[in-house]
């Protein structure tokens, strides 16, 4: 997957998780996927400072939901995406016949959410990406590539559009059963 996530174009990882049992299964993927660059934050809030002077460094971001605020990962992604940086909420702690369950949005084609999914095993922190990066080079067209072939292409992006795209992920989020 390394070759797959480095044709994408996703070099640098950033994971944005306040458990701390979280974040040390996904520090499982920088031994896994040597090569690529991972950073790691406990709190939203600094990222988001973050993002309008790194947008260019930050290739993918997977992000929990509630952290130091109920909407602290919506607030990553929605300023993430203003920048056109592809950006997903991972959140766990759903309850779905009795078994927790792991949420993804916007939504990834063919990422099956399976009932037991949980982030503080590294293989659902791998399957989160093996997920994005099907969608990513999947045959079936889906709003990641074309994102990423706009971004590749150098195309410009409004801003109302970008933010639309925000609101409209955060959006989706919130709609999920």
């Amino acid at each position: 997957m390394i070759d797959q996530l480095k044709q994408i174009g996703f070099e640098r990882i950033v994971i944005v998780d306040d458990a701390d049992e979280n974040i040390c299964a996904a520090r499982e993927l920088e031994k896994r996927l040597q090569g690529i660059q991972f950073e790691f934050y406990q709190r939203g809030d600094l990222l988001v400072a973050q993002i309008p002077d790194r947008y260019q460094e930050l290739d993918l971001i997977l992000t929990d939901r509630q952290m130091e605020t109920n909407d602290a990962g919506l607030e990553v992604v929605e300023e993430a995406w203003k920048y056109h940086v592809p950006a997903f909420v991972c959140s766990g702690g759903y309850q779905h016949r009795n078994q927790p369950r792991l949420r993804i949005a916007p939504p990834v084609k063919g990422f099956i959410l399976a009932d037991g999914m949980i982030k503080d095993n590294p293989e659902t922190w791998y399957q989160i990406l093996e997920g994005i990066v099907n969608d990513a080079t999947g045959e079936n067209g889906s709003f990641l590539q074309s994102v990423l072939r706009a971004k590749k292409a150098g195309a410009i992006v409004p801003d109302y559009v970008a933010a639309e795209m925000s609101r409209s992920v955060v959006q989706g989020y919130l709609d999920m059963p």
